[in-house]
């Protein structure tokens, strides 16, 4: 379980993954605080999925925590795809299956990332040609309702309506912290911690703003915006 989720650590944001020196409690510390912040579940359901995910799966609850990244990776979080891919394959908590997870692993590399695709790259090595041709199936079937130009497009629409809501609502998200967002009150850092969303009467909601939309650059770095449709004649190899 801790496998799965330091996988996520150091491959879901790049400020996490530049600091590969620190201790295994301070990355896990810093997912919590980055990614389990009420405050992100409208605008970033993606990234609030995913924590949930990692929580369920931290306790066992395998079955709660397919689902929780299923969601995720329904707004367009590679990282939940890329778990989900390394969890089927392996056997890790789900049931071995490695055509499904060689076809999660794909989705996740759709953005040319580097780490996805080396994972992505390495299972393919080691599948034979009929686990190849089952995924190839799978990985359409997966392309309906997981590839960027379904569930990135479905993600940018929820963030950009939430961010409209925001700044044409001036009490819409008044008092909210965003964890990990610099220029906010530390004093809120307990408060955070305690219930998730901590009370920044000094904040201004620009801030607020600012800091979800650098949140959300780093949540959608590599995809180009372009809806691209078409069927795929083989697998992709990065």
């Amino acid at each position: 379980m801790r496998t799965l989720l330091l996988a996520a650590l150091l491959a879901s944001a790049p400020a996490m993954a530049s600091e590969a020196m620190t201790s295994a409690q301070d990355q896990e510390s810093d997912f919590e605080v980055r990614y389990c912040n009420a405050a992100i579940s409208t605008p970033l359901p993606g990234d609030y999925n995913l924590c949930l995910g990692i929580k369920y799966w931290q306790a066992g609850k395998y079955d709660a925590a397919r689902e929780m990244l299923e969601l995720s990776s329904g707004w367009g979080s590679k990282v939940a795809q890329r778990l989900l891919g390394i969890a089927y394959f392996n056997g890790d908590g789900l049931a071995e299956n490695r055509p499904l997870g060689l076809a999660w692993l794909a989705m996740s590399a759709e953005r040319k990332d580097p780490t996805a695709a080396m994972l992505y790259n390495s299972a393919l090595d080691k599948s034979s040609r009929q686990e190849r041709q089952a995924a190839f199936t799978l990985f359409q079937q997966l392309q309906v309702r997981y590839s960027d130009s379904v569930a990135a497009t479905r993600a940018d629409r929820r963030f950009q309506r939430s961010i409209l809501e925001m700044r044409s609502n001036p009490v819409y998200g008044r008092g909210k912290c965003l964890a990990g967002a610099g220029g906010f009150p530390t004093a809120a850092a307990a408060d955070m911690a305690a219930d998730g969303a901590g009370n920044c009467s000094m904040a201004a909601d620009d801030r607020f703003i600012a800091a979800l939309e650098q949140r959300y650059e780093e949540y959608s770095a590599g995809w180009s915006r372009r809806v691209e449709l078409g069927t795929p004649q083989t697998l992709p190899r990065n």
